[in-house]
């Protein structure tokens, strides 16, 4: 048997790039395909990173993005403030009285009189509430006779 002959010329090289590089890519959902594309194909997380040049903590938060969210993944995401604000409008109005009263009231002794104050303010709530009609049931006192 008779090796098989290679072709004569130079070897084959890469002329054009596969992806152009990351900040090359104008629509982000298409950068991170990019990525996702690579990693499908083989490429380590480091080669992908070099080869779009572009960070490979970059590189792993899209591909965690991928694992957790498939194709939603993808696409960009609002960084808008979705958090709650931590003291509704009452507490607040607390707070400015409390420190009206003594100004120099810290951080942990505020949070302790507002504690206090909370309990206090449920404890006359619920004393209110009850209804005048429901009379709390009586113990029949036994006199042994």
């Amino acid at each position: 048997m008779h090796p098989v002959p290679f072709a004569d010329g130079p070897p084959p090289s890469r002329t054009t790039r596969q992806f152009p590089r990351y900040e090359e890519i104008a629509e982000p959902e298409e950068r991170r395909r990019a990525v996702i594309r690579l990693h499908a194909q083989g490429w380590s997380i480091s080669a992908i990173a070099r080869y779009l040049d572009v960070s490979r903590p970059t590189i792993y938060t899209i591909l965690k993005r991928w694992v957790e969210e498939g194709v939603r993944g993808l696409s960009d995401k609002s960084h808008a403030n979705t958090s709650k604000p931590g003291v509704d409008l009452p507490t607040r109005n607390l707070i400015r009285k409390k420190q009206e009263e003594n100004p120099l009231l810290g951080e942990w002794r505020m949070y302790a009189a507002l504690k206090h104050s909370t309990e206090s303010s449920r404890n006359r709530k619920s004393l209110t509430n009850r209804s005048p009609t429901r009379s709390r049931p009586q113990l029949a006192m036994n006199d042994g006779a």
